[in-house]
């Protein structure tokens, strides 16, 4: 979709025509700027054949938003009203569409005195003949990538890619730095890859790792995996930081992935006690296992099919808390008479999945 906006003008006065995509799945191609007017009795327009006569333009910004200013030729000449168009086509994923959008200029001013009745079609709306300051130009910041590729060994002795992409500004100043790290033979079965991003000022915004673990699976539901140790350690050298978001693929020999498994790297320290909690949709649910970090650092998890979280001890109060609120009855007493029965009805909010049955 685009829209115009103009400024009225007795003689040459520039005017800004503004086209803008205003839809995200869109992109604006082949802009077209001519002149024609509407002449009694014809439903199409007349376009000029010489656009030059009535208007010359520049760019002023070729990317979305696109800006052109349009200085108007001589006076005289002019019929007492004629429209610029902008012709274009946008483009989305399932193909391209024309567009196309006016302003109307007027040279008589009894007729501009009588407001602008400028449309448009195919999505094009115009300005409305009141004066319009055009919004001082703002581009934005060209910047330029660089990617440099390095093999190192760790300190396990393992061999590690890594993939540094540096994004700079005009000025030359460092905007962002990412780093992604291939650990090679991180452990039997098991590959590790960590990414980490830094900002301008050298301080790391995200870091992530993923870890693929290979299982052989047998006839129960639940296939074990371990979240290493020695692999925790090597993704926790190449981020330089604990503060690592760890997310295991466990997939079996075939190469179908059976669950996933996140957990932070700070909380993997010996002894410490975990809660696995199961995710669906968005949604932690509390039925499952404890779970505790042995006197070596590894984890072992047991799960089906599905994805889930290791919480800390702090996460999962906070999560039983959220939890028990809505268990909470509807009455606070009842009365039971010898020999009778009756039903407790618990808060309609509460989530049946977390009810153990």
């Amino acid at each position: 979709e685009s829209y115009l906006s103009s400024i009225k003008t007795d003689s040459d006065n520039p005017v800004f025509y503004m086209v803008e995509n205003r839809e995200d799945d869109y992109s604006i191609k082949n802009i077209e700027l001519r002149a024609g007017i509407y002449e009694d009795g014809k439903e199409e327009p007349t376009y000029f054949t010489d656009s030059a006569k009535y208007f010359t333009y520049e760019v002023v910004n070729a990317s979305e938003p696109c800006v052109y200013k349009i200085t108007l030729g001589a006076k005289s000449g002019f019929p007492e009203e004629f429209f610029i168009e902008a012709k274009a086509q946008i483009q989305d994923a399932y193909g391209t569409y024309d567009t196309d959008g006016y302003v109307w200029i007027y040279t008589d001013k009894d007729s501009s005195d009588s407001g602008n009745t400028g449309g448009g079609s195919s999505g094009g709306s115009t300005g409305g003949g009141s004066t319009v300051t055009p919004a001082p130009e703002t581009k934005p910041e060209q910047t330029t990538t660089e990617t440099k590729t390095d093999t190192i060994k760790n300190d396990s002795g393992n061999t590690v890619k890594q993939e540094v992409t540096t994004v700079k500004n005009s000025d030359g100043t460092v905007a962002s730095t990412t780093t992604k790290s291939e650990i090679e033979n991180a452990a039997k079965n098991t590959s590790a890859s960590v990414t980490v991003t830094k900002d301008a000022e050298g301080k790391i915004a995200t870091a992530e790792a993923a870890v693929e673990n290979t299982v052989k699976t047998g006839k129960s539901d639940t296939v074990k995996t371990t979240i290493s140790a020695t692999v925790v350690k090597q993704m926790t050298e190449a981020a330089g930081t604990t503060d690592l978001t760890i997310t295991q693929t466990v997939k079996d020999t075939k190469g179908k992935v059976l669950y996933t498994v996140e957990t932070n790297a700070e909380d993997l320290e010996a002894g410490k006690k975990l809660t696995l909690v199961k995710v669906e949709n968005g949604k932690k649910i509390l039925v499952t296992k404890p779970v505790t970090v042995d006197k070596k650092g590894n984890v072992n998890v047991k799960a089906e099919e599905g994805e889930y979280q290791l919480l800390n001890e702090q996460d999962a109060k906070k999560l039983q808390k959220e939890i028990l609120k809505t268990v909470e009855p509807k009455k606070d007493k009842m009365s039971v008479s010898k020999g009778k029965k009756e039903s407790i009805k618990l808060s309609n909010k509460l989530d049946m999945d977390n009810v153990a049955m």
